[in-house]
């Protein structure tokens, strides 16, 4: 998994990686702010997307494909806001 803590201004594109089952979600982002996280495509698995814990603003998940995934496009953790979240284009199931 891909683990992103305290950063902010980031473009993640074209991430294709496949966890284990056991893991809390392909990428992890902990108090991070204007994140771009475009045309990913991750592999299997039963996990989300992403989660977030802490604060998370400016985040956009865009034209991913996420069909190959049977978790969520992503879960938030108690204490973070998902009002900062924004989705858009995502292949889902």
């Amino acid at each position: 998994a891909l683990y992103l803590e305290n950063v902010e201004n980031a473009a993640l594109n074209g991430i294709c990686a496949e966890v284990s089952d056991s893991a809390k979600a392909y990428m992890r982002l902990v108090d991070t702010q204007d994140i771009l996280i475009v045309n990913s495509k991750p592999v299997s698995g039963n996990v989300p997307f992403c989660s977030f814990e802490g604060s998370a603003s400016g985040i956009s998940l865009m034209n991913n494909d996420l069909s190959g995934i049977d978790g969520k496009t992503y879960i938030v953790e108690e204490g973070a806001d998902k009002s900062g979240i924004r989705t858009l284009g995502n292949i889902v199931k």
